[in-house]
């Protein structure tokens, strides 16, 4: 993973981390912060490239997925829909 991705997915619970450089990733549900070496991260995260092309676009966008005010559901791979997120409702 590069520094440049600040967003990847665990490609079996489909949740959300942010990558805080130096092997670090932050569980955007939990806020657990955990090491992961980058041969490692390979394996379990993927990358949703327009979510990260938004959040670059606008970095503001991160703080509110941190605070939760939008739930993004990353769709498996074997999805008929191209999106690749969705935004959901906190209810």
């Amino acid at each position: 993973m590069t520094t440049t991705t600040p967003l990847v997915v665990n490609k079996k619970t489909r949740v959300l981390y942010k990558f805080l450089g130096d092997d670090s990733y932050k569980n955007l549900q939990t806020g657990v912060v955990g090491k992961l070496k980058s041969e490692d991260a390979v394996k379990y995260f993927s990358v949703p490239i327009r979510l990260n092309q938004m959040v670059m676009n606008n970095p503001s966008l991160i703080d509110f997925i941190e605070l939760g005010l939008f739930n993004f559901y990353i769709m498996d791979d074997d999805m008929d829909n191209k999106s690749l997120f969705y935004a959901e409702s906190k209810k």
